[in-house]
């Protein structure tokens, strides 16, 4: 979960840095002289106010905007992801076999004692 946490905190970052004056336009549906003023403002406040205004948002539409713009610059699709083949599932099969033979793994036991010192 806490991964989880920490991608969605990584994605929100990069979409406040990456897509600003984008956002802007699109939150202010407003004329390019009021964008103006607004990036007078130091880029710190920027960031809040557009966290503010994210966070109360309830535009399903402008949040899905926003995700595939910051998608399509990191070069990420959402279906970017195809299942195995049969023939790559019993590969994989086949390596973890074998680094269980060769004692490549890690017990219950090792996991719990290398988080505890997270």
């Amino acid at each position: 979960m806490a991964d989880g946490c920490l991608i969605l905190c990584l994605f929100c970052y990069k979409l406040l840095l990456s897509k600003l004056v984008i956002t802007l336009n699109i939150l202010l549906h407003t004329n390019n002289s009021k964008i103006q003023k607004f990036k007078m403002i130091d880029l710190p406040t920027r960031k809040l106010y557009l966290i503010q205004y994210l966070a109360q948002s309830q535009d399903e539409v402008f949040l899905e905007t926003l995700e595939q713009l910051i998608l399509k610059k990191e070069g990420i699709t959402k279906n970017n992801y195809s299942p195995f083949t049969v023939e790559e599932l019993i590969e994989r099969i086949e390596k973890s076999e074998l680094d269980i033979r060769n004692g490549k793994y890690k017990t219950q036991e090792d996991l719990e004692k290398i988080s505890a010192n997270w």
